[in-house]
């Protein structure tokens, strides 16, 4: 989970829906608004390309009009994030709010070998940090048998990503390499590190855990890290 800009103004076809007996918040552009505003990664787990997509609402609306097509509240998300967050999870870190940057508030970490489960710590001590580090916690390590299943196969996802990135870093402090092939590694890492790439939060912190790694591509952390 990482901080995003959301784009402005809101669909026009969500105020119209919202005025029609059984208007619909899935309208027009709006799934494209959200797949383009999240950088098409869900925005709890960061899976990249979701072959699963729903529009969340990040505060569940449970029949309330003004939340149920409020532009800030519909978010991009795949279907087993969604349906673990369901409604039992509205007072968590909101991603579009840059007054808390998730990344400096919670610490995320996997190894890169098989059968690792995620660890999620709080650096802050907040109702919504805790909250969200609990539901980060289901999402990808399961709580019952079908989040459990779920989650294995994107610990899997997430576990080959962190091995590409952690094996591109490696090749880096190899020596021999000439400064070209230098700069294209470090281009290569940036990209990695962007907010389009897949599990940003968890490639940031492999860089933020090591005061060498830091000095050495902290310059290349997403923007929301410099705040």
């Amino acid at each position: 989970m990482i901080n995003v800009i959301k784009s402005q103004p809101a669909p026009l076809c969500l105020e119209l829906e919202k005025s029609k007996p059984n208007g619909s918040y899935d309208c027009n552009d709006v799934r494209k608004r959200l797949q383009a505003d999240f950088f098409n990664k869900c925005y709890i787990c960061e899976d990249l390309g979701p072959t699963s997509l729903d529009i969340e609402h990040f505060i569940a609306h449970q029949g309330n009009q003004d939340l149920k097509f409020d532009w800030t509240n519909l978010f991009f998300a795949c279907s087993h994030c969604n349906n673990t967050k369901s409604n039992r999870f509205n007072d968590i870190l909101d991603c579009i709010d840059f007054a808390q940057i998730i990344t400096k508030c919670i610490q995320f970490e996997i190894n890169p070998f098989p059968r690792e489960r995620v660890r999620i710590t709080a650096l802050i001590d907040s109702v919504s940090i805790n909250n969200t580090i609990k539901l980060l916690n289901e999402v990808f390590n399961g709580n019952t048998i079908r989040q459990t299943m779920e989650a294995e196969n994107l610990r899997t996802k997430l576990i080959v990503e962190i091995f590409k990135f952690t094996q591109l870093l490696n090749e880096y402090y190899q020596a021999g390499w000439p400064p070209t092939e230098k700069e294209r590694q470090r281009k290569e890492i940036a990209r990695l590190l962007s907010q389009e790439s897949a599990f940003t939060a968890f490639k940031v912190w492999i860089i933020k855990r090591n005061p060498d790694l830091m000095a050495e591509f902290g310059d290349l952390l997403p923007d929301f890290e410099k705040l």
